[in-house]
């Protein structure tokens, strides 16, 4: 198990939204639905954003570090533990 975690943070970490712009586009728009159900997807760039914690108006300048693996990552998290993370967005935009 953590040989399999380890090779799936190693084969994203670091894919830059670039790579394939479309499909990172749509996991970015997932993740806003996930988190703002009912709301529409901000376009970028936009102040929306900032309500998911990016530091600005284009989320993709805050990918750099390790890129497409932190939205990811939010959306497992989203998808299997939805109570902890409303929680955790609740906390977030306080």
């Amino acid at each position: 198990e953590e040989a399999r975690l380890q090779a799936y943070v190693d084969a994203n970490m670091g894919v830059s939204f670039e790579s394939d712009p479309e499909t990172h586009q749509r996991e970015l728009e997932e993740l806003w639905r996930a988190s703002f159900p009912g709301t529409a997807v901000p376009g970028r760039p936009d102040s929306a954003w900032k309500r998911l914690g990016f530091q600005g108006e284009d989320p993709v300048t805050d990918l750099r570090g390790v890129g497409m693996l932190s939205v990811r990552m939010l959306i497992y998290f989203s998808k299997h533990y939805p109570k902890h993370y409303r929680q955790a967005l609740q906390r977030a935009e306080m």
